[in-house]
């Protein structure tokens, strides 16, 4: 009986993080143009998104998570928003895995089965997208490292999403000039998926508007990881990852 008492306090309090959460009690990078990941917006006829991050790895090519881009019709026009500035986007690629995982994992919502198939499509929660035009060489670019990194390295958790959180409103809050950054320490699922954790359930490490943000081996430009969102332990909240590794094939061959 305390065992599922138990069990049935983790699938509360993981419901309550499995939304997907600016990197909460982060640092700004010291100048704006240190940024490694940039906050986009997608518009589509009248319509704008909520905000993403992405990375830029070419002078065409953004990363960022499949489920800020998964809703876009890629037979109309499609703008993407960065730093005041519009760029018509020429093509975007989802693995097609990532519409299978999201279909199984919304079919579990609410079962004890949840935290296993939201961690089991962030293996493939990655999109590429390619803009026309060449994007300003003052964009930083990111490198996407294509090797399997292990337990315990040293890295960084980055996103572009609100930064504050009222405690009276349960709401994050303050739209960021620049991105913020956590040093955490990485773990790594037996599904391969990419883990950091925070200090207890209220430490969010990610905030809404960091999907799609990046993890990157401390210190370095080099890109180990796309944002899915948050994601319980049995003991802290945690955010978690799609290893970009898995998807070297798909990056080279999609990218501009």
């Amino acid at each position: 009986m305390y065992r599922h008492f138990k069990i049935l306090i983790f699938i509360i309090l993981s419901l309550k993080l499995q939304v997907v959460y600016a990197i909460y009690n982060g640092s700004e990078f010291s100048n704006i143009e240190d940024d490694l990941v940039f906050q986009v917006q997608f518009e589509q006829g009248h319509h704008t998104d909520a905000p993403c991050s992405a990375t830029i790895i070419s002078d065409f090519t953004f990363i960022t998570a499949a489920h800020c881009v998964d809703k876009l019709n890629i037979s109309k026009k499609i703008l993407l928003h960065i730093k005041d500035e519009k760029f018509e986007v020429e093509s975007l690629y989802i693995p097609l895995e990532y519409f299978t995982a999201d279909t199984v994992y919304k079919k579990s919502l609410g079962t004890i089965d949840e935290i296993k198939y939201h961690r089991n499509l962030a293996l493939f929660d990655l999109a590429i997208v390619n803009v026309k035009a060449r994007l300003p060489e003052s964009y930083n670019r990111s490198e996407p490292i294509f090797q399997k990194e292990v337990e315990g390295i040293s890295v960084w958790v980055v996103g572009a999403g609100y930064t504050n959180y009222n405690n009276e409103t349960r709401k994050f809050y303050n739209n960021p000039g620049s991105t913020h950054y956590r040093v955490q320490e990485l773990s790594v699922l037996d599904s391969e998926v990419y883990m950091v954790k925070g200090s207890g359930f209220d430490d969010y490490i990610t905030t809404p508007g960091d999907s799609g943000g990046s993890m990157f081996i401390a210190d370095s430009n080099k890109q180990i990881g796309v944002l899915r969102g948050s994601s319980a332990t049995t003991t802290e909240s945690a955010s978690i990852f799609t290893p970009i590794h898995i998807h070297q094939e798909f990056i080279q061959k999609f990218s501009k």
